[in-house]
């Protein structure tokens, strides 16, 4: 086989695939309509270290809301460099948790810092996030334990 015979064949080869597959005749669904209405809850993030009795700003915490009571995620911030988050969730009438779980490492250890806050009322209007609207104000405070991973049994 020439080269440039090979080279015709595995420019077809994808072109063949994809036509006896159906790709070509398949119908795509629409992407799912979601709605516009939504409202924001900001605050700060704030660390209670191991070793320190002020709390600190918590930078770059991930912060995330669950419909209440339930596992169904509503959203999720990542907080700025001075611990502000704010995060925007769909407006449905319903009330909501909010959860921060971290590790940070201080002075050669390991810490998990956790926070949960729940049972928030959500307000019934719509607001948006970096649009001057007052959103919810929550500030979380996490407190931070040192993180010890279980070890495999053998």
């Amino acid at each position: 086989m020439t080269p440039i015979r090979g080279l015709f064949i595995l420019a077809g080869f994808p072109l063949l695939f994809l036509l006896s597959t159906g790709c070509a005749s398949q119908k795509k669904e629409p992407a799912p309509v979601l709605s516009s209405e939504s409202t924001c809850i900001q605050g700060t993030v704030w660390l209670q270290g191991p070793n320190s009795s002020y709390p600190t700003r918590y930078p770059r915490a991930k912060v995330t809301a669950w419909r209440h009571g339930t596992e169904e995620p509503l959203g999720e911030a990542v907080a700025d460099e001075r611990g502000n988050y704010c995060l925007q969730i769909p407006l449905a009438g319903y009330r909501a948790d909010l959860r921060v779980w971290g590790l940070m490492n201080f002075r050669g250890k390991n810490y998990a810092c956790r926070s949960e806050i729940n049972n928030i009322s959500l307000s019934g209007v719509s607001k948006r996030c970096g649009t001057g609207q007052e959103c919810t104000r929550i500030d979380i405070m996490t407190v931070c334990e040192e993180f010890i991973p279980a070890r495999r049994r053998n």
